[in-house]
């Protein structure tokens, strides 16, 4: 649906990636796909996650991101009706690498919803309220 919009857009709407766009329109992605190939092509991947390089902790979240999900399961597999078992590690490990345009409160806010929409047999069950 995505792909439809936006070259609807592109066909329909004047000038759409213009800086005069009267409807002040813009095309914030061709930006960073410019961006993301000067850094893989010209700068290098090795100049960002080497050793010692500005980056280089984050390769430690691969290592996280295999070994978290195991002692969630085994507890899981323990207490079958523990709240852990609503935890999808991949997904917010996947969701922490959209933090840098997303805010906290967008986490905040997914888990205020989730919790009020949450059928109330359920959760009396599970917190003994």
């Amino acid at each position: 649906m995505n792909i439809i919009v936006m070259n609807w857009v592109i066909d329909n709407v004047p000038n759409v990636c213009s800086p005069t766009q009267p409807d002040h329109f813009t095309c914030p992605k061709a930006t960073v796909v410019f961006s993301a190939s000067i850094i893989w092509g010209v700068i290098g991947p090795q100049r960002i996650f080497a050793i010692g390089m500005t980056y280089s902790d984050t390769l430690w979240f691969f290592l996280l991101g295999a070994i978290l999900p195991i002692p969630i399961w085994l507890w899981v597999r323990k207490h079958p009706k523990h709240w852990l078992r609503y935890i999808h590690v991949p997904l917010i490990m996947g969701g922490l690498g959209m933090i840098p345009p997303a805010t906290p409160m967008n986490y905040i806010s997914w888990a205020l919803v989730k919790y009020q929409f949450r059928p109330r047999e359920r959760l009396n069950a599970q917190f003994r309220l």
